[in-house]
């Protein structure tokens, strides 16, 4: 009974317009329930902040839990009608930051085909960043890296890469990880790449947003790998939140390889990669998928 009644509280509360719950969701106190709030009450479920159970205890449980916090997101993003998130084409053009500068390029695992590009501010995450490609791998049973602009020993900027998954795990994920000068998550695909075809990754990241992966976790970003955001998060300090505030690494970029020297390069082949500083989100990510998915593979690889 007590779990139907809770159920039946959330739903309402759900349901209920922005107006009507000012003191309830809005964290802030801003007299309004926006994703603010809800990233607040996931700091509040971490430890990272004092817990407020007058304002951020939606079930009413006595406790702020993560699942207040999607709570508090759901209502800030159903309560309102907003615009699409997925901007049109040519929004997003305005908005890359970097392309590559070849159509398809081959790496051979040794190096060759590797890129090195001075430090530039747009190459780092702030508040929101997409990364899109497709690649062929075709070499497997080896941790190999797309892109690396970061420290992981200081924990410090971002790396996409291609890593091996440990038992009961047979097959080689697609991750990308952040760091924030203290700790470092991962995000990682449920699915596999075990074939030399051609494959999309596209990632998303959004200081000020909420996504949740497919374990049920607040994070602030996602992976979209063939049109499916099949991924989940994990973090080396599970006592903190999903990191929202990237600290850049501040030095060169790599394509192709770690940027540790002879380490880690990367062999296949990888094509029009691009770096946005928009959030596309999940369906932005789809849809970039199902546009170009008849351009692969091309006829010049």
């Amino acid at each position: 009974m007590k779990t139907i009644l809770k159920t039946v509280a959330i739903i309402l509360l759900i349901a209920l317009p922005v107006t009507a719950l000012v003191g309830i969701g809005d964290v802030n106190g801003d007299g309004h329930i926006t994703i603010s709030d809800a990233i607040m009450a996931l700091q509040m479920s971490a430890g990272s902040r004092e817990p407020d159970t007058s304002t951020a205890d939606m079930d009413r449980d006595g406790r702020v839990t993560s699942v207040d916090a999607l709570i508090i997101n759901k209502v800030a993003t159903t309560a309102v009608p907003t615009p699409t998130l997925t901007p049109t084409p040519d929004d997003e053009t305005d908005h890359i930051v970097w392309k590559s500068p070849f159509d398809v390029q081959e790496f051979d695992g040794t190096g060759k085909g590797c890129c090195q590009y001075p430090h530039k501010p747009e190459y780092d995450i702030e508040d929101e960043f997409t990364i899109r490609m497709w690649f062929r791998r075709d070499v497997f049973n080896k941790e190999q890296f797309f892109i690396s602009n970061g420290n992981w020993k200081k924990k410090l900027g971002w790396r996409l890469m291609v890593k091996q998954t440990k038992p009961p795990y047979q097959y080689e994920q697609i991750q990308f990880d952040v760091g924030d000068g203290r700790d470092l998550n991962y995000y990682k695909t449920l699915q596999g790449i075990t074939d030399s075809k051609w494959h999309c990754i596209v990632v998303v990241f959004n200081a000020n947003k909420i996504y949740v992966d497919s374990k049920g976790t607040p994070t602030h970003g996602a992976l979209i790998l063939d049109g499916k955001a099949d991924y989940y998060m994990a973090r080396s300090n599970k006592k903190k939140p999903a990191i929202s505030e990237v600290k850049p690494y501040g030095k060169e970029m790599y394509i192709g390889r770690h940027f540790c020297d002879g380490k880690f390069f990367f062999t296949g082949a990888m094509a029009n990669i691009e770096m946005l500083d928009i959030d596309i989100g999940i369906d932005g990510g789809i849809e970039y998928y199902e546009d170009t998915k008849d351009q692969y593979p091309p006829t010049t690889a």
